[in-house]
Formats: structure tokens, C-alpha cells, sequence
């Protein structure tokens, strides 16, 4: 999970001049596809992870965006 956490992270926090901002978008758009697959489950899985993440994070902009992207991502209502 982290891989697609900092995955998604380099899509959202990069420059315009270092990635094309469509390809950023259809990046995100496409990591966010794949995760609303997952089953009921798997959600309550990545959900936990990605708090024990946000908890060891020390770069608050990292951590807010960890802490928001199951809602982001469309995994959950609450962000």
C-alpha cells in the first residue's frame, strides 16, 4: 500500500514542469479505478494502513494527504 501512496503522492505534489498535468490526472484517476475494486474487506485493510502511515509521517502536507485519501479515493465517505 505504501508504494501506491507514494505513487499517487508524486502525481499530486509534482510540478507541471516535471509531469504533464493530464498524466497526473489520469494517473490518480487510474490508482483510484483499481481501488474501488477492492472488496469490503480489503477497503478495511487499506483504511488501516493508511493510518499507520499517516502516523509515520512527519511532513504534515504528506500526512494530511494520506489522511484524506481513502476519501479521496473514493474508499470512504469520511476524509
Amino acid at each position: 500500500m505504501k508504494t501506491i501512496v507514494d505513487a499517487a503522492a508524486v502525481f499530486e505534489f509534482c510540478h507541471d514542469d516535471a509531469i504533464d498535468e493530464d498524466v497526473s490526472v489520469r494517473g490518480l484517476e487510474g490508482i483510484a479505478a483499481n481501488l474501488q475494486r477492492l472488496t469490503e474487506s480489503e477497503v478495511e485493510d487499506v483504511c488501516r494502513t493508511l493510518e499507520e502511515l499517516a502516523v509515520e509521517q512527519t511532513d504534515p502536507e504528506v500526512k494530511n494527504f494520506i489522511r484524506g485519501f481513502a476519501a479521496n479515493f473514493g474508499l470512504s465517505d469520511a476524509g
